[in-house]
């Protein structure tokens, strides 16, 4: 593939699909044989150009599979225009997401079920942009990729009809379908606490599509396509793009190669990042190191009425009464969602442990951006801190460097 053109899909799709990735180019391709490849240590993929040399798309994790997978079908799907114009490639690359994310979903190669699917997502996408009643519109669709028979309505009949727009709340409801298109039934699900891997709001698809080959479809009132399989969401499209989540990639990079954060705590803490991010309340969190606590302390980042252990304020002593002295990741995770939207930052210790909630902290002179991306920015200075925004967009920093997802 022409390197101008491998460098347009690493742009326009790649980096939006990964995060915490970085991109350079190589003049020797090696022993590289493949078009996409990935390398000894599993942490670069490299993707040759028809010129010499190759692309090496990087990150301090490994790339697991799946991950792997979805950039050979992001370049196995542009290989299909190849022939065309330029421009009209990169048209049609930009344009046929839907069928990567598809091909990504689809356990096997059976290209008339990767066109179907795909078709549920084209749907989901047009709607997003649609009203009903003066309303946005909010649905769930089920896919049972088993190959069962039906005979109801095809998605297409189903879909020409208003009443399908509503029929489903996009919550804990959805309507089933064939992988062959054709309508099963509808179907009421259930809130699954035990869910790690999926917004609280949301674990009902999660819990739907685990232990089986279905794919649940979800769009929502702020016009966001969530897609969960086996038991996780697996991408969503939001701010008008499409992201992947990949769980265990995530929790190690929220941990920084770190081995001294508690798993647990991270897994908690990727919960409620997702929490906090799809129900769009925005946040701040901090997780003060051991070795970072004492120079925390002395800097006063954060007033005495504050601080949970000094129990001088009003706010201090409900919360502290709330949380029954538990730590974060032991916290029922709908409270930690309800303190993380007070005004202000939420800090623990690298155990888990509240420092404080709601806190408003004293910055340096001159700090940029926003009041959480500021406060995110003072907290990395002391471990990890996240900025999650109102429109969902996640910030992860530490001392040395930064990433975004969601």
């Amino acid at each position: 593939m022409k390197k101008d053109l491998v460098e347009f899909i690493l742009y326009d799709q790649i980096v939006k699909f990964f995060s915490g990735i970085e991109i350079s180019f190589e003049e020797d391709s090696g022993n590289q044989r493949k078009l996409v490849s990935c390398l000894p240590g599993g942490s670069k993929i490299g993707i040759l150009c028809d010129e010499g040399g190759r692309f090496v798309v990087y990150r301090a994790q490994t790339f697991e599979p799946n991950e792997t997978k979805i950039i050979r079908d992001v370049f196995h799907i542009a290989g299909d225009y190849e022939k065309l114009d330029e421009q009209i490639q990169k048209y049609l690359i930009s344009n046929t997401v839907s069928r990567v994310i598809a091909k990504s979903i689809v356990d096997d190669d059976d290209s008339n079920k990767i066109l179907k699917v795909a078709r549920f997502i084209e749907t989901l996408e047009r709607w997003s942009g649609e009203t009903y009643e003066g309303h946005r519109i909010a649905v769930s669709i089920g896919i049972d990729m088993n190959d069962i028979d039906s005979d109801g309505p095809t998605f297409e009949e189903y879909t020409k009809n208003d009443f399908s727009k509503v029929l489903t709340n996009g919550y804990d409801t959805l309507v089933e379908f064939s992988v062959g298109n054709n309508f099963i039934g509808y179907q009421t699900l259930n809130i699954s606490p035990e869910i790690h891997n999926s917004p609280f709001r949301y674990t009902t698809f999660s819990k739907y599509t685990e232990g089986n080959n279905k794919i649940a479809l979800v769009l929502n009132r702020n016009g966001e396509i969530l897609i969960f399989k086996s038991g996780n969401l697996f991408f969503a499209k939001r701010r008008g793009d499409w992201r992947l989540f990949a769980y265990n990639s995530v929790l190690r990079q929220l941990a920084f190669k770190s081995r001294k954060l508690d798993r647990k705590l991270m897994e908690s803490l990727y919960e409620s990042i997702l929490d906090v991010s799809f129900a769009r309340t925005g946040a701040c969190i901090g997780i003060v190191q051991q070795s970072k606590y004492k120079t925390f302390s002395n800097d006063e980042r954060v007033n005495d009425s504050d601080y949970f252990g000094k129990n001088e304020s009003d706010k201090t002593k409900v919360l502290l009464t709330a949380i029954n002295n538990a730590t974060f990741q032991s916290t029922d995770r709908r409270l930690r969602q309800e303190i993380l939207g007070i005004d202000g930052a939420v800090v623990l210790n690298a155990t888990g442990k509240f420092i404080s909630a709601g806190a408003i902290l004293k910055l340096e002179a001159g700090s940029d951006g926003g009041a959480r991306l500021a406060a995110a920015k003072t907290l990395k200075d002391y471990g990890l801190s996240v900025k999650i925004s109102a429109d969902g967009e996640i910030k992860v920093f530490n001392q040395n460097s930064s990433f975004s997802f969601g």
